[in-house]
């Protein structure tokens, strides 16, 4: 069976339960779109997406941010990053602390990201993108 989406309630719990990652994914989407007019935001299920000319991709609340990939890629990262807004459903106000705080070091700083930078470790071997992919099927998608 598959699972029905419900966009109001999914838009409340986010600006009420997850107001904080939100506001800060607001902040940034404003900074994207400033930096971008001639880019509109594109809808993922409830999620606005932003694409950036960064390198990688990150999601606040309902708002996901997509560097550049290759088609097939792009499929995986934005379910992916889908399933990080399913983490801030769930945590509310522990989503930056828990999820958002650990994902974004391991991936920016060297100290944190000397393992799967060298390949001896897998990015999605790590807690918050292991849980991110299973809620959201993102390996239904392609391998990682």
């Amino acid at each position: 069976m598959k699972r029905k989406e419900h966009p109001v309630l999914f838009s409340v719990i986010q600006w009420t339960y997850g107001v904080f990652q939100n506001l800060l994914g607001a902040v940034i989407a404003l900074f994207v779109k400033i930096s971008h007019p001639d880019r509109k935001a594109e809808r993922f299920r409830e999620c606005a997406v932003f694409r950036w000319n960064r390198p990688g991709s990150m999601s606040l609340g309902m708002f996901l941010f997509l560097g550049n990939y290759a088609k097939e890629r792009e499929k995986f990262i934005l379910r992916h990053e889908y399933g990080h807004s399913l983490q801030s459903l769930i945590l509310g106000p522990l989503y930056l602390p828990v999820i958002g705080l650990p994902s974004f070091l391991r991936a920016n700083v060297p100290l944190f990201s000397k393992n799967w930078r060298s390949g001896k470790k897998g990015y999605y071997e790590f807690y918050p993108e292991r849980w991110a992919n299973r809620i959201s099927r993102a390996e239904e998608i392609c391998e990682v």
